[in-house]
């Protein structure tokens, strides 16, 4: 790619955090050095995909910084992926708001100096397609997908978490509350309480893999927890947060069907998935260019 010509500083001017004083002051750094950025600020859910595509598809050498958590960065990259290959932006998130875990996990050097030397590495991300008789439903995740408690649990410590303790009360309400799914693998029918696909190694400080992140090597990783009882099931839970020590493998692709309705998670954002459905999950290598 040449050099950057065109960014586009996404945010959510209503945001309850600090997204908007953070692009602000992205774009006043950026003009300082000569830069001509534009400010797109969001008004509804989903609008961050429509800003991330409009801009792009009109300009040449594009960044699209998203000021947001990772639910914000979730839109811009799945705006990128509505365009032509050739079309499709560098994208990279400054983070703002409660659940920041792409940024946190993915980054070692500040937004400024990426920015500064162009850092631009490839980045793969998961794709989730969804089919059931007059349902689709298909999104790209920069960071994870998610089903069932796990997930559950770490959507809200991301929420409302601040100390061990408080995420501790917060998994034992997700717990309470929680009916496990059945899925349908070549044949063989299994009970979970939590099924997560990551690519990245830390989810809301809650589900933390063995390996490095590695968001290039074409594969993720599956985290798959078979339905037991409560009282295990939140032992295994505390132990994940005590240790950050849980056994993954590695995919390409990964398929089933759900044999009960159950919600998603594709970077927080939520959706609930019919019974009966198929559902694909793909890495899609290399599918967009980013800073991190």
């Amino acid at each position: 790619m040449k050099t950057i010509r065109h960014i586009g500083i996404v945010y959510n001017l209503n945001s309850t955090g600090d997204a908007a004083d953070i692009a602000k002051k992205l774009y006043d750094w950026l003009r300082e050095r000569g830069k001509t950025p534009q400010l797109l600020e969001t008004g509804h859910a989903g609008h961050a995909v429509e800003l991330t595509r409009e801009f792009a598809s009109k300009h040449s050498n594009v960044l699209v910084i998203s000021v947001s958590g990772d639910g914000g960065y979730h839109e811009v990259v799945n705006g990128a992926m509505q365009l032509p290959i050739s079309k499709r932006p560098v994208v990279a998130v400054a983070g703002a708001g409660n659940a920041n875990d792409h940024r946190r996990v993915a980054r070692r050097n500040s937004l400024r100096e990426l920015i500064q030397n162009q850092s631009i590495k490839p980045l793969d991300l998961l794709k989730i397609s969804v089919s059931a008789e007059g349902y689709k439903y298909e999104r790209y995740a920069h960071s994870y997908i998610g089903l069932g408690l796990t997930a559950e649990a770490g959507h809200v410590i991301n929420i409302h978490s601040k100390g061990i303790f408080r995420e501790i009360f917060h998994v034992l309400r997700a717990l309470g509350s929680f009916s496990p799914f059945d899925i349908e693998q070549d044949g063989i029918r299994t009970k979970l309480d939590s099924l997560v696909f990551a690519n990245i190694n830390e989810i809301a400080k809650f589900i933390k893999l063995h390996k490095q992140a590695n968001l290039t090597d074409g594969r993720f990783e599956i985290v798959r927890t078979e339905h037991v009882s409560r009282v295990r099931t939140f032992y295994e839970l505390l132990r994940i947060i005590m240790t950050g020590n849980v056994e993954e493998k590695s995919y390409k692709t990964f398929s089933f069907k759900l044999i009960d309705p159950v919600r998603v998670q594709c970077d927080g954002e939520v959706e609930l998935l019919p019974a009966g459905a198929n559902v694909k999950i793909e890495c899609a290598e290399h599918a967009l260019k980013s800073l991190y």
